[in-house]
């Protein structure tokens, strides 16, 4: 998936975004490189209807996008759901 790093800062996903001008084209293998492998860049929360993804570095945010994936673990996770637990 590739990325467009706008002038403004923002980092969009490419997919789901026009081009404008003076973006900063992110292709597939950087990206790959920045989210997997050195894990520098993260999916925002809403990620799946704004697309957007942050810097790693931004405490806040990752925090943040932290909270939310033990949030939604916990919420596929549970007793009545998880084949780990038998009643």
């Amino acid at each position: 998936m590739s990325i467009r790093w706008r002038k403004d800062g923002r980092m969009l996903c490419a997919a789901m975004t026009e081009p404008e001008e003076n973006d900063t084209y992110i292709d597939d293998r950087l990206h790959y490189q920045l989210s997997v492998i050195s894990r520098t860049i993260l999916a925002d929360v809403n990620h799946e209807t704004n697309g957007l993804w942050h810097w790693v570095h931004n405490d806040f945010l990752r925090v943040e996008a932290e909270h939310a994936v033990i949030a939604r673990l916990e919420k596929a996770c549970t007793p009545s759901t998880s084949p780990l637990v038998s009643i």
